[in-house]
């Protein structure tokens, strides 16, 4: 049996349900966030572009996408200060619950959240697709 030993911050895994989430490998780790995303992500964890994304290309997401409020566990209160410098810059990154309607709107209408998103937002009445 081998045993590989690594160092995981809080905020390296990505939640892909409720109560699961996976370890992101070296390369998933360096997808920055940004208010103004050229990627998003769908299913549980599946990344894919929103837009033409040109070769040496930073490639982001939305951070914001895959966090849902839920009482009693960490994400009711996840925030984070953005510095994306996009000119859509929101200053703070928080969960889905926080995003502007029209932003939801632009990731339900292009299929850029996951599954459990999805359900959860549903079951608030928030998403209508």
């Amino acid at each position: 049996m081998r045993v590989v030993l690594f160092q995981a911050r809080g905020d390296d895994p990505l939640l892909i349900s409720k109560s699961k989430c996976i370890l992101l490998d070296t390369l998933s780790k360096t997808f920055n966030h940004s208010c103004s995303p050229n990627a998003g992500l769908r299913n549980g964890s599946e990344l894919f572009a929103l837009q033409p994304i040109a070769k040496g290309e930073e490639i982001t997401y939305d951070y914001s996408t895959n966090v849902v409020s839920i009482p009693g566990l960490f994400t009711s209160r996840w925030r984070m200060d953005c510095s994306c410098k996009s000119v859509d810059c929101r200053g703070v990154i928080g969960s889905i619950e926080t995003l502007p309607e029209h932003i939801l709107d632009f990731y339900v209408q292009e299929g850029a959240l996951q599954d459990y998103v999805k359900d959860e937002l549903r079951k608030r009445t928030r998403v209508r697709a």
